[in-house]
């Protein structure tokens, strides 16, 4: 839900303002396609999964992989439910980080292109660290 007159922020204005939420690395957030690709992902995401930029960039990674199987189901339910509303439900999954241990995370997704890759993104909250980020 959204308070205020949302016609007063212009397109321009709030795409910068989502690129400067998202370069503040306070909250792990990424970018995604539906097909797997991590397209954007800011610091506190790769440090959250034990990335470097290098690593991410060379395209090694991709949100299946770091996956586990068990939650696979759940993401797919989470797309089923993008392409109908464009929001999905919060849901709490397993990430796996590149040491092999894994973290627990609640997950918050939108989708804002339908087309065949299908683009969003998501905003994490590590379970392990909800209370300093909340």
């Amino acid at each position: 839900m959204i308070f205020g007159d949302r016609k007063a922020i212009k397109p321009h204005e709030a795409h910068e303002l989502f690129w400067l939420m998202f370069d503040i690395e306070i909250v792990p957030m990424a970018t995604w396609s539906f097909d797997g690709a991590i397209l954007n992902a800011n610091k506190a995401f790769l440090e959250m999964i034990g990335y470097t930029q290098e690593e991410f960039e060379s395209k090694a990674i991709s949100w299946i992989s770091l996956t586990p199987k068990e939650y696979l189901p759940l993401d797919n339910r989470c797309i089923e439910e993008l392409k109908g509303q464009h929001v999905a439900s919060p849901y709490e999954k397993e990430y796996m980080r590149k040491d092999g241990t894994r973290i627990k995370a609640r997950l918050h997704n939108i989708c804002h292109d339908l087309g065949a890759s299908g683009k969003g993104l998501v905003v994490i909250v590590p379970l392990d660290l909800r209370d300093e980020i909340l």
